[in-house]
């Protein structure tokens, strides 16, 4: 289960269900809709409604073996998360957090300690330079014509953030490395009638910036074929456990 939120801002919860015939396993997308609100009590009855409603209750209480959510207290919470409401039902279920989730996480809590105030800055940095160019037809024109005038591929900075972000944050830094000299350029050329580009030139052009950048495109790159690994649908725990431990040094 996943939660979400549609276009009114509404949450909705995300109900899949994964089973395995002869061999094979299948994912199968059981529902979309609102709980009266995110408590684990609420979210709980709406999964049984759903259940009871698609006439598979009996199934699901004969052969459920495991349940995965993020690690929202609300769902992994272990006095009073849906977790621990469905281990009353279900004793010998085995729960999971999102392995792709926690990769996330994981990554997060380790800037964190790191290097903050660098990670901010080249946050700052790739998603001005993209809402720059995705608000501004007048900027992405200008910067179309850098890289004509450079000859050079044309290439737009993309956004960081999103659903599995480090995929994302990976194409970013991409982008951002390869076109790094036009960038530059453009947002130099640029500064002198535009206050926002002053202040993203000064952070492209920082070099305790940049060497970070070239840092973090190293590591996220690992990070994110492991993140697509964890997020095929025919993974096992075993191969996610074996994928991890080879992508330790």
């Amino acid at each position: 289960m996943d939660g979400a939120t549609d276009f009114s801002g509404d949450d909705l919860e995300n109900i899949y269900v994964r089973s395995c015939n002869d061999g094979n396993i299948d994912d199968m997308f059981l529902f979309i809709g609102p709980a009266q609100s995110s408590t684990s009590k609420d979210i709980y009855n709406m999964l049984h409604e759903v259940l009871r409603g698609l006439n598979v209750e009996h199934v699901v209480r004969q052969k459920l073996v495991g349940f995965t959510a993020d690690g929202a207290s609300n769902m992994q919470g272990k006095t009073s998360g849906l977790v621990a409401l469905l281990k009353e039902d279900y004793p010998c279920i085995i729960t999971n957090h999102c392995l792709a989730h926690r990769l996330e996480l994981a990554f997060k809590d380790c800037v964190k300690e790191a290097s903050p105030k660098l990670y901010d800055k080249c946050i700052t940095l790739l998603l001005g330079l993209y809402y720059l160019y995705r608000k501004s037809p007048k900027s992405k024109k200008s910067l179309y014509r850098a890289f004509d005038a450079l000859e050079q591929k044309v290439l737009l900075p993309t956004r960081v953030g999103g659903t599995c972000w480090l995929p994302h944050i990976h194409r970013a830094l991409h982008v951002f490395l390869r076109g790094y000299t036009v960038f530059v350029y453009h947002l130099q050329n640029s500064s002198h009638d535009n206050a926002k580009c002053e202040g993203l030139a000064k952070l492209a052009t920082d070099g305790h910036v940049v060497v970070h950048l070239l840092h973090l495109s190293e590591v996220v790159g690992v990070l994110q074929r492991l993140s697509l690994v964890l997020q095929k649908s025919e993974l096992s725990l075993a191969d996610a456990c074996a994928r991890v431990d080879a992508t330790v040094p």
